[in-house]
């Protein structure tokens, strides 16, 4: 409830008990107190009226019944000058006064004490319109703050909003913060108004003090000094928000690259805070996409220089030292890429991407063993069937087929089945390993059909036939292999090579094998050089046991045509021989001998020959 000070000074003027005289002398002096009690009942109705629009968030219409209460108390002030020459006045020209009878007060003494308790008056109304004028620029600056905050109940974006749409907005919000910052400026300049006015009111105070007054002020001064740090809070909010959007709005241009412009408009968040930590982050970002921009259009070199523009505003943009490292990668220089990619694995350690290009780097440096780990965080991390294959790629050059095998699995688990190379992969050390050949053949034909790398599939599918015992099939499919790879996969047609010869070596047919692999380029996979080596030694046993076989024969005919022709030669002895015929039996035995020993010395050479190739 306000207080009416009209009323309490009525209730003043009836305990005085003036005289009509006395009364009639001092009726100037109380309407002047009494003009000024009006006024400070007017200033508390303000007051209330203000409260009661600030809290329901009308601050305009609380700063206009505000506005009322510096002029009561300009008013109220500028009165004490007329209170205080009335009352001189008074004193000046003073009634006459009745001669008092006995045992009555003087009624002098009695008018001079009247004309000083309103002079008290009219200096506690002083103090106390001073106070309410502290509270009156006290509630003004609250209500400028609640202005503040009224201005950041925004507008929503629309559904699917356009590039323009999303620049209205924030430039909207830029004009909001535009007029926050100046209501904010406006409270403070209040708040300080209010400390002014709490100190003059002090100094206002009776010599001998005044508990209600004193107390009044204390309730209020450390409410003020609260106030200013929370206005002067909210004014660096404000202005950090004003550099934000100006940063927000440059990025929302980014998205339509327009990169000149999107560069003002961050350069400009500056001007509200200098040195903002967002411009360099959000110039750097301006120049990644800008970077990119140059990717998609094969401009490399220019792609380089706008990345490299990029880290001078923030060394640890994850985007630009990505992608730095995959052109250093790109350009054949792993070092620098291991040094980029090693960054952006750093910057954000769960995205998949640095991690893999990191290892990718060092495999270029042949350090194929320190990538194994960059690999399978990719993996982990959901990069995807590119980090499955390469990884297996690397433990392929490490020379442990195992757990390559066991990699590509778990890509084909991640949906790698539709990946060629890496199905071409599998299926060629399962037929290395011997494992699965049916899957080894599907993979193989698959890869084959659907474009993989042939010097992979073909051998693949392959000695996965001739795993599988299907011997006719595999040398069917080897001549198909060697006439559709070319010359330079020497590898893998020592492979299919291998697998033609084992298949024609199961079918006995020793001869063909032998020359099979003597047809095979010398490069055999390591996985297959003792296989390749037991073959060649296995077909030329077989090949010398023949020839043995062959030899023996022949010498036992020798020895029976040795001695049948001994046989002859004593018949010829004889008187009663018939000499043509005998002669031309041994002549028949000598030339079937000749024929053992020219084909004898033929399977010596053969079998020295098969020796030598057989070591």
């Amino acid at each position: 409830m306000a207080v009416s000070y009209k009323r309490i000074l009525t209730i003043f003027v009836v305990l005085a008990a003036f005289s009509p005289s006395v009364a009639d002398s001092l009726e100037r002096v109380q309407e002047l107190v009494y003009q000024a009690s009006e006024k400070l009942d007017a200033i508390e109705s303000a007051l209330a009226t203000a409260a009661e629009e600030r809290a329901a968030g009308n601050h305009d219409q609380a700063l206009n019944a505000l506005k009322l209460i510096e002029r009561d108390v300009r008013a109220i002030q500028n009165g004490e000058q007329r209170v205080r020459e009335a009352i001189q006045d008074a004193r000046d020209n003073p009634p006459v006064f009745p001669v008092p009878e006995e045992g009555e007060d003087d009624p002098k003494i009695k008018y001079e004490e009247d004309l000083y308790r309103l002079g008290e008056i009219a200096g506690w109304q002083v103090t106390t319109a001073q106070i309410k004028l502290a509270e009156c620029h006290f509630y003004s600056a609250m209500n400028y703050l609640g202005l503040m905050h009224q201005l950041f109940a925004g507008d929503a974006l629309p559904e699917n909003p356009s590039v323009e749409d999303e620049v209205a907005l924030v430039q909207e919000k830029l004009n909001r913060l535009r007029t926050s910052a100046g209501n904010g400026e406006q409270a403070k300049i209040l708040a300080k108004q209010a400390e002014e006015a709490l100190s003059t009111a002090r100094t206002l105070l009776p010599p001998d003090g005044d508990p209600v007054l004193e107390a009044n002020l204390d309730n209020l001064q450390p409410q003020v000094v609260d106030l200013q740090s929370l206005i002067d809070k909210e004014i660096a909010n404000t202005i950090n928000n004003q550099a934000l959007a100006q940063v927000e709005l440059g990025l929302v241009l980014l998205k339509d690259r327009r990169y000149s412009q999107a560069l003002r408009e961050i350069q400009k968040a500056e001007t509200y805070v200098p040195g903002y930590e967002l411009v360099p982050r959000a110039t750097a970002e301006v120049n990644y996409v800008q970077g990119i921009e140059y990717l998609e259009g094969s401009q490399d070199k220019r792609a380089e220089g706008a990345f490299l523009e990029a880290l001078k505003f923030d060394g640890r943009h994850y985007g630009a030292n990505l992608e730095l490292g995959k052109l250093k990668l790109k350009t054949g220089d792993p070092a620098a890429a291991v040094e980029y990619l090693t960054q952006a694995a750093q910057i954000k350690p769960d995205l998949g991407a640095g991690h893999f290009f990191l290892a990718r780097a060092l495999v270029a440096q042949g350090k194929q063993r320190d990538a194994l780990a960059s690999f399978e965080r990719a993996a982990e991390l959901g990069y995807g069937v590119d980090a499955f294959r390469e990884w297996g790629f690397a433990w392929e050059a490490l020379g442990d087929l195992g757990e390559a095998i066991d990699v590509y699995e778990d890509g084909i688990r991640h949906g790698g089945d539709s990946d060629m190379v890496l199905t071409a992969h599998l299926a060629y050390l399962y037929a290395l390993e011997d494992e699965d050949d049916s899957t080894a053949v599907r993979l193989a034909q698959g890869a084959i059909d659907g474009g993989g790398p042939l010097e992979f599939a073909w051998p693949a599918l392959v000695l996965a036939n001739f795993n599988s015992d299907r011997y006719s099939v595999a040398v069917e499919k080897a001549d198909e292999a060697l006439a559709a790879l070319p010359s330079g996969f020497s590898g893998a047609r020592a492979v299919i090579y291998y697998a033609k010869a084992a298949s024609e070596y199961e079918m006995e047919n020793f001869s063909a094998a032998l020359a099979t692999l003597d047809a095979s380029p010398p490069d055999v996979p390591e996985a297959l050089r003792k296989d390749f080596d037991k073959l060649r030694s296995n077909i030329v046993d077989a090949l010398t046991r023949g020839v043995d076989r062959e030899k023996r024969t022949l010498e036992a005919e020798r020895e029976k045509l040795q001695d049948q022709r001994k046989v002859l030669e004593k018949e010829l002895s004889k008187p009663e021989a018939d000499t043509a015929s005998v002669q031309e039996k041994i002549a028949e035995v000598d030339a079937r001998l000749a024929e053992i020993e020219a084909r004898l010395a033929e399977l010596e050479s053969e079998r020295g020959t098969l020796l030598e190739r057989g070591e």
